[in-house]
């Protein structure tokens, strides 16, 4: 295909509709294809007859055995049979015209057959990304969600729909021609994940087979629902298999984020199974779509892991203006129409959003013409007023976000995440579930008096039998939203009831549900002696009084909720791991106890030389990551460095020193007085309050004036820290050394800046994302401080920002884990 004409890639995407249409009317139908062979596989040159093949008994079977049209395939076989991957391209292009029922084989000229061809399949193309484009234009014109991370999450689904065709079978042959459009772009993630997974899925033809079996004729009732909203299908259209495998082949393609404080450590698990193990990943959407769970195993029980349909976003938290008649200020916009928010309506199956709408919101224009509120408070309002139930109130807001989110985070892998997070609190002796067991003994031994000596050991059996029944009744699920409480996200406690549908449990959020809970499970117990039955009575009696809550909570050592219905800290991520990989592959954890930069600098450069290239992604050159865990701190991906990899013998030191060269000229650089003094009026403007305690005892008060004279960035840095450490408390000198260290490096030049980003080290993938751009770690030289640091960086190299060390890196421990796979690769 030509460069310049409108394909997939993100410089189209990226350009103006304007710029689009004019590149589109002026190229012609001709394209290029020799350098296609560029992008493939050695071994793919070799055994593209297999392929062509393939492809020809497909295309067999879409013309129907139409003599006319098998003439003219074996017609352009025999034309190009010396440029078997321009053949294979042509063959899929064909493919794909004949699956959307366009006509084309009316040429008797074999070369003006190809041109027709490529013309109605570029036209064909380029009304997909119209619609992508439209899609970025309505986002922009909003301006609610990332335009440019809404246009990059609808391309894999758009992608799917040219390579699934409506018999479900794989259009293979198509995947050189789409991968010719994003493998020279720069982009460094969204694109990155779409080259990885169709350069995995042309030469593999094991996660080929897997793909095989969504040949799905049916899935589960809310599967459906998702697959409808993702693929904007009517409600009386069908759902068929090849609705399924575009769906899962969209996930595959997609880039995964965390966002907000979602559960870290299972989002990084669902990155490195989504990057490093296909295979997985089609197990898991294959329960998923088919039971809406996850299973695994312990000894000979079955543990089941559902979802909660939702999203963890901090977007929601944004506020909007609304008018009386329903549109958005000055966006001359509907609420119901944005396409914001039109799926959170329809999800919830409102069938005339508009009258629904007017109606919920009439009473809130009694005082003024318009409303702000959050997108939060929005989608609750509309959850609310859909459902009279409490219940299903909190199942709507949950259905309504991830509607909401889809847009930015593919439905399919929220999904996924959500299930993996749930493994954290799936089993009996899982934390909270222990907490919630104690703290119940203990609460419930509070009222035990008078018992006689020969049944002193009854209490203790009762409250066992308790346990027992509760463990068998309860779990807790990861819920990315908390209704009631100012967490973002977090495990909230569901009553299974013996039920393997999580439509079926009852979701225990608050201290009426938790009581009526426990009163039912006592009920429920049977024994024979007078005074069990007695013991029995009193519990309940107590357990609804007010002492009860009140004594659990004294008990209940969760400091993030001290409620045994709702916590924070149930993300225990080595149980997430065990659980997860189960028997299908033994993990092994890594664990390091950091001083400094330094020392993590050395064991990640020990980490290259012990695995060596041999474990990186033979089909996409370093885009191998390994899940890496900062204990009690945040859970993100370990990236390899190609230089490091080519280069064994590196020390520490040398990439001290070369760094350190780097930022040299940045700390022997003047500061103008000028500038000085614009610092530190900014830094004293700040942190008034802190700086307040300057004037300690007999030590006379801090001047600014007496720290601007005629000096360098370093030394200007430490003649201010020395000060501070002379005149300020100990409990505020690191936040304050911080702080100024931060707005030094905000004042520093932008070449000075892109200096420092340039020579830095990327060495982890936060897992977040900013403004479209995910961020990393690296490693850089304080020009301030002339020490080697932990920074945060954009995939891009821009946006250096300075970080906390004491928070992220001193004295911290860092982990990270690998399965059998990567260890026997590293051997």
């Amino acid at each position: 295909m030509n460069s310049e004409f409108p394909t997939t890639s993100e410089n189209i995407f990226a350009a103006s509709q304007d710029q689009i249409t004019k590149n589109y009317s002026e190229e012609s139908s001709s394209s290029n294809f020799s350098h296609i062979i560029n992008i493939m596989p050695i071994n793919e040159i070799s055994s593209y007859k297999e392929k062509i093949d393939n492809q020809l008994t497909l295309l067999n079977q879409l013309i129907n055995k139409s003599k006319k049209k098998q003439k003219v395939v074996n017609e352009i076989c025999e034309y190009y049979q010396k440029n078997p991957l321009l053949l294979l391209t042509i063959l899929g292009q064909l493919t794909t015209l004949i699956d959307h029922k366009i006509k084309i084989i009316e040429e008797d000229n074999v070369e003006n057959l190809k041109e027709k061809i490529q013309k109605n399949f570029e036209e064909l193309s380029y009304k997909s990304i119209q619609k992508v484009i439209a899609h970025y234009l309505e986002h922009k014109e909003i301006q609610i969600q990332n335009p440019g991370i809404c246009k990059k999450t609808l391309i894999p689904i758009e992608i799917s729909k040219f390579l699934i065709l409506k018999n479900g079978s794989l259009n293979l042959a198509l995947i050189p021609y789409i991968l010719n459009d994003f493998e020279h772009h720069k982009a460094k993630n969204y694109f990155l994940n779409i080259r990885r997974g169709l350069k995995i899925l042309y030469n593999n033809q094991g996660v080929r087979d897997q793909f095989d079996r969504f040949n799905l004729n049916h899935i589960t009732k809310s599967m459906n629902m998702i697959i409808r909203l993702t693929y904007n299908l009517k409600e009386e259209k069908k759902i068929k298999p090849f609705h399924v495998k575009r769906f899962v082949l969209s996930g595959f393609l997609s880039h995964f984020r965390q966002y907000s404080e979602g559960s870290c450590f299972a989002n990084s698990l669902v990155i490195y199974v989504l990057n490093n193990s296909p295979d997985l990943y089609l197990e898991d959407i294959f329960e998923l779509l088919t039971h809406d769970r996850l299973i695994r195993t312990r000894g000979d029980k079955k543990i089941f892991f559902p979802y909660l349909l939702g999203s963890d976003s901090r977007i929601p938290h944004q506020y909007i203006q609304i008018t009386s008649d329903g549109k958005i200020k000055d966006k001359n916009i509907f609420v119901w129409d944005s396409i914001d928010f039109k799926d959170c309506f329809k999800i919830q199956n409102i069938k005339n959003p508009k009258t629904f709408f007017l109606k919920r919101f009439k009473d809130k224009f009694i005082e003024s013409d318009t409303l702000s509120l959050t997108i939060k408070d929005l989608l609750k309002e509309i959850s609310a007023c859909s459902c009279k139930e409490q219940h299903h109130t909190c199942k709507n807001f949950l259905l309504a976000t991830a509607a909401f989110e889809s847009h930015t985070s593919p439905f399919i892998l929220q999904i996924w995440n959500n299930a993996i997070a749930n493994m954290a609190e799936g089993e009996n002796n899982s934390h909270f579930k222990t907490a919630l067991s104690k703290a119940l003994f203990h609460a419930l031994q509070f009222t035990i008096q008078n018992i006689p000596e020969d049944f002193m050991d009854l209490p203790k059996i009762i409250v066992e039998d308790i346990h027992a029944k509760l463990m068998d009744r309860i779990q807790y699920l990861y819920d990315p939203f908390i209704q009631n409480n100012n967490a973002d996200s977090g495990f909230v406690l569901y009553d299974r009831n013996f039920q393997k549908s999580l439509l079926k449990w009852v979701r225990i959020d608050n201290e009426e549900a938790f009581v009526t809970l426990l009163i039912k499970i006592i009920k429920s117990l049977r024994y024979d002696h007078p005074l069990t039955k007695k013991l029995l009575k009193q519990f309940c009696q107590y357990i609804e009084s007010k002492t009860f809550i009140k004594k659990i909570k004294e008990n209940f050592s969760d400091s993030n909720s001290g409620y045994p219905w709702l916590t924070k800290t149930g993300n225990d991520a080595y149980r997430v791991l065990n659980t997860y990989f189960n028997k299908r592959a033994k993990t092994v954890i890594k664990t390091y106890s950091i001083k400094n930069a330094k020392d993590l600098l050395k064991i990640y450069i020990d980490l290259h030389k012990q695995l060596k290239i041999t474990i990186f992604d033979k089909i996409q050159p370093f885009s191998k990551t390994i899940p890496l865990r900062i204990v009690g701190v945040h859970a993100c991906s370990l990236m390899f460095n190609k230089g490091l990899v080519n280069n064994e013998s590196i020390t520490v030191e040398e990439i001290f020193e070369k760094l350190l060269e780097s930022s040299h000229l940045i700390s022997e650089t003047f500061i103008s007085l000028k500038k000085q003094q614009k610092i530190l009026d900014y830094f004293f403007k700040i942190y008034q309050e802190e700086l307040k305690q300057l004037n300690i005892g007999s030590k006379s008060h801090l001047k600014r004036e007496e720290l601007i004279q005629e000096t360098t960035y370093f030394k200007f840095r430490n003649l201010v820290v020395q000060a501070l450490k002379i005149y300020c408390e100990k409990k505020v000198q690191k936040k304050l050394i911080f702080a100024f260290d931060q707005i030094l490096f905000n004042h520093l030049s932008k070449e000075d800046k892109k200096t420092l980003s340039f020579h830095s080290i990327h060495f982890a993938d936060t897992n977040w994302s900013k403004k479209g751009k995910d961020v990393h770690f690296c490693f850089s030289i304080n020009p301030g401080t002339n020490k080697l640091e932990v920074w945060e960086v954009d995939d891009k190299g821009n946006n250096l920002k300075i970080l906390n060390q004491d928070y992220w890196v001193k004295h911290k421990t860092w982990e990270y884990f690998m399965i059998d796979e990567d260890l026997e690769q590293a051997a």
